[in-house]
């Protein structure tokens, strides 16, 4: 898709190439009616996203790729949104029935950990696009939802650091 402002290419997911995953997955789900057990939970799902180079990659969640059947997941992946403000980043992360004082994030200038308990273990570890100071980072999580604050910076070189929640 060409940006009309400028004329540069913006990376955008192909809606065929999305449909025919989606399809499939459907498909598979929906001849397989024995995997839907309300006293068994299990997590199914797929990580779609444009690289900075404007491919497509489509990761399975969970340790499964489309092709295998839903699996009982031990740890589930909080769902995450990363959005980019110039001089921070603002990342949110979907844990619904967390402990507040379960929850753990550690940072260092490249990645984020995050993990926590309660009726679900979550666990991820994200890779960011941009350095980021984990010492200037804030954090606080509300409603099942973790929100962190983290300033953009090339200059810390450090350990990982534990992130205090608010």
């Amino acid at each position: 898709m060409v940006d009309e402002n400028d004329g540069a290419e913006n990376p955008i997911i192909n809606p065929d190439e999305l449909n025919a995953v989606i399809s499939k997955l459907i498909k598979e789900l929906s001849s397989n009616q024995n995997l839907f057990n309300a006293s068994k939970p299990f997590s199914y799902g797929l990580n779609i996203r444009v690289d900075s180079n404007g491919i497509t990659v489509t990761n399975a969640l969970h340790g499964g790729t489309p092709q295998q059947q839903p699996q009982k997941a031990k740890e589930l992946e909080p769902l995450i949104d990363m959005i980019d403000r110039g001089e921070e980043l603002v990342l949110l992360a979907e844990m619904p029935g967390a402990e507040p004082d379960s929850i753990s994030v550690s940072s260092d200038s490249s990645t984020i950990a995050i993990s926590a308990s309660g009726r679900h273990n979550f666990s991820k570890i994200i890779q960011l696009d941009s350095h980021v100071d984990p010492r200037k980072a804030k954090a606080r999580y509300n409603n099942g939802v973790l929100e962190l604050i983290l300033k953009k910076s090339d200059k810390y070189k450090g350990d990982s650091v534990e992130i205090t929640i608010k």
